[in-house]
This record gives structure tokens, C-alpha cells and sequence, in this order.
């Protein structure tokens, strides 16, 4: 994820599930903000719970959020309800950026009731869906967007600000990530490494 020049990302369950330690590792090797505002561990956050972007004179706030997992959780972290830590955190980051972003693996009933119980974000990109078909979904307010699983699709969302970089509308496009695009040098490489493994 380093080679691939990402700014953000939310821990998952799956993340979690190999034990605080390889956690605490693979979050050290991260050259990008990784982010939880619900995972916890001895009762303290993991990671920072969101990271400020600016970009061409817009600040974006990303928020990240953790899904409960089904099983149980390696000894001394747990997952809080991340629509209360969404109350908590959205507020806070309205006044601090023109576009509040929530990032996070929660499936379509936790996406809604983000969306139905959470005024002031304006974007949701989720995962934890088995569908592997592009969505978007416009509940009336904030754009929620998925790109399926196993990285078979980019997601390109853009956004129409007004003066005051406010969102004011968007459009949504999935890009299969077929033969057509060719393979990145140093991915292909580290792939080819691990795969050696």
C-alpha cells in the first residue's frame, strides 16, 4: 500500500484478528495515516481516529471507523460502536475541514445507520460488502460509494464544490482493473517477492 501512494486507510476487522502485536507492526511500516476511531486497546485508541488532507487549497477530513467483528477479538482490543464514535468525531471535523470523509469495511446496515443517525459527513467510502459489483448509493445526503472486494475495481468519485469548497454534487465511475492497465514496476515486483515466499 506504501508502493501504491496511498493517503488513508481504515483498520478492519481482519486487520485486527492477527493480535495487537502484528498490528502495532504493520501499522509502524505504514507511510500513510491508518486510522480507527473505535478500535482499542487497553481501553486506548489503536491509531489516530482521522487525518486532515489539503489538497489544491480543500481540506478533507477522513474519519475512520472499525466494524465489530463476528468472533472475537484478540486479548485487549476491542471495537466500540462506531456510530457513536462517528457522533463523537464528524462534529468536530465539520468545523475543521469544507469535506468530512468516513472510511471504513462496515457493510450496508451499519452504512445506513451512519448515514440515517450522523448529520455533517459528506462521503462514505465502504467495503465489507461480497458484492463485487460497483455501487453508489445517494440516501438524500451524504454519497456512499463501494468498489466491491480483492481490489478488482478503482473507484474515481469527483466532486463539484462551490465557492466555499462545499460539496454540491458528484458523480461516481468504477474502473475494472482489467489487462488494460498495466502493471506498476515496483507492485509487480514486490509481489513477485512475496510470492517467492
Amino acid at each position: 500500500m506504501n508502493a501504491m501512494g496511498y493517503d488513508a486507510m481504515a483498520i478492519g476487522g481482519r486487520d485486527a484478528a492477527g493480535g495487537p502485536d502484528l498490528l502495532q507492526a504493520r501499522l509502524a511500516e505504514a507511510k500513510f495515516a491508518v486510522l480507527s476511531a473505535n478500535l482499542t486497546l487497553g481501553g486506548k485508541l489503536v491509531a489516530k481516529p482521522y487525518t486532515i488532507i489539503k489538497r489544491g487549497g480543500v481540506t478533507v477530513a477522513v474519519l475512520g471507523l472499525t466494524a465489530p467483528r463476528v468472533g472475537p477479538l484478540p486479548a485487549g482490543l476491542a471495537v466500540s460502536d462506531p456510530v457513536q464514535a462517528a457522533q463523537q468525531y464528524v462534529p468536530k471535523l465539520r468545523q475543521q475541514a469544507d469535506i468530512v470523509v468516513i472510511l471504513g469495511a462496515l457493510g450496508p446496515d451499519l452504512e445506513q445507520k451512519l448515514v440515517a443517525q450522523v448529520p455533517g459527513f459528506d462521503f462514505l467510502i465502504g467495503g465489507g460488502v461480497s458484492d463485487p459489483s460497483p455501487t453508489m448509493v445517494d440516501a438524500h445526503g451524504p454519497a456512499v460509494v463501494h468498489v466491491g472486494t480483492l481490489g478488482e475495481y478503482l473507484g474515481v468519485t469527483t466532486l463539484a464544490l462551490n465557492a466555499n469548497h462545499r460539496p454540491i454534487s458528484y458523480s461516481f465511475q468504477a474502473l475494472a482493473l482489467d489487462p488494460s492497465f498495466a502493471d506498476d514496476p515496483e507492485v509487480a515486483n514486490l509481489l513477485r517477492r512475496y510470492g517467492a515466499q
